[in-house]
C-alpha cells in the first residue's frame, strides 16, 4: 500500500511539473508553436495535392505510351505535381495582372476611378465538380503539350538519350525490333529515346513504334554529351509529343489517316 501511495504521489508531481512548464511558456512561444503546427498542416496538404496531381500526370503520360506502372507511390509524382502547381500559379498571376492592367487602361481613357470588384461566395458541389473537371482537362493538355519538354530533373517527362550496352546475341534481337547498332560497334546501340524506366523496364520511343524492353539483358548504358546529344534530345521530345498526340487522338478518331500511318 505504501509503495502504491508513493508511486501515485510521484505521478501527480510529474503531471504538475508538466502543467507548470506549459503554463510557464510565454505567449510568443505559444504563437510560434501554433504557427509551426499550421505550417506543417498546410505543407502536408500541399504535398498531398502535389502527389495526386503528379500521379495523374504520370498516368496520363504513360497511358499515352502504352505502359502501365504498378508502383503507384513514387517521389517523382510529388516533384511533377509541385512543378505543375508552380506553373499554374504563374499563369494565373500573369492572367490576373493582364486583366487588371486592361481595366486600368479602360478606366484611364474613361476618366473614371479604377475599382476591382471581387465576388466572394460559398462553394457548392457543382462548383467543386466543375473545378475538378477543369483541373483534369488542364493536366491532360499539360501532359501532351508541355510535360514532354521539361527535363526529368525538374519534374518533367522529357526522354533521356542513351546508348544501350548488350552482347552480340541480344544485339541481333534488338536489330530485328528496329534498334540499330552504333557505328563500328557490335554491342552498343545507336542513340535511343528512353521516355520512362523503372527497375525492370525501359520505354523506348522509335520513329515507327514504342518498345517496352526488359533491362535484365543489358550490361549498362552510355551517355555521350555534345552537339549530337542535344540534337537527339530535341528529336526525342518531339517524338514523345507525337506519340502522345497519336495515342489519344486515335482513341477518338480510329479511322483517321493520321492513325493509319
Amino acid at each position: 500500500m505504501l509503495k502504491e501511495f508513493g508511486s501515485e504521489i510521484i505521478k501527480s508531481n510529474i503531471t504538475m511539473n508538466d502543467n507548470s512548464r506549459e503554463d510557464n511558456r510565454s505567449p510568443s512561444d505559444l504563437k510560434t508553436l501554433d504557427l509551426f503546427k499550421k505550417i506543417l498542416e498546410y505543407a502536408s496538404y500541399f504535398l498531398g495535392l502535389a502527389f495526386i496531381i503528379g500521379f495523374l500526370i504520370w498516368n496520363f503520360y504513360l497511358y499515352g505510351l502504352g505502359f502501365k506502372e504498378d508502383n503507384i507511390i513514387q517521389t517523382r509524382f510529388v516533384l511533377s505535381g509541385v512543378i505543375f502547381i508552380i506553373l499554374a500559379l504563374l499563369l494565373f498571376f500573369i492572367i490576373e495582372l493582364l486583366y487588371n492592367l486592361s481595366l486600368i487602361g479602360i478606366n484611364f481613357f474613361r476618366r473614371t476611378k479604377f475599382k476591382k470588384n471581387k465576388i466572394i461566395k460559398s462553394l457548392t458541389l457543382n462548383d467543386i465538380f466543375t473545378g475538378i473537371i477543369i483541373l483534369i482537362v488542364c493536366i491532360f493538355l499539360y501532359v501532351i503539350l508541355i510535360f514532354p519538354f521539361i527535363p526529368s530533373g525538374l519534374g518533367g517527362g522529357a526522354p533521356r538519350v542513351i546508348e544501350v550496352l548488350t552482347d552480340k546475341i541480344n544485339m541481333v534481337d534488338l536489330t530485328k525490333l528496329g534498334i540499330q547498332p552504333a557505328e563500328s560497334s557490335e554491342i552498343q546501340t545507336q542513340q535511343l529515346c528512353v521516355a520512362y524506366e523503372n527497375d525492370s523496364t525501359q520505354v523506348i520511343l522509335l520513329s515507327d513504334r514504342i518498345l517496352h524492353l526488359k533491362k535484365d539483358k543489358y550490361y549498362g548504358s552510355a551517355y555521350l554529351p555534345g552537339v549530337s546529344q542535344l540534337v537527339s534530345n530535341n528529336y526525342c521530345k518531339k517524338n514523345a509529343k507525337y506519340w502522345l498526340l497519336k495515342s489519344y487522338f486515335c482513341e477518338i478518331l480510329t479511322n483517321s489517316k493520321f492513325c493509319q500511318k
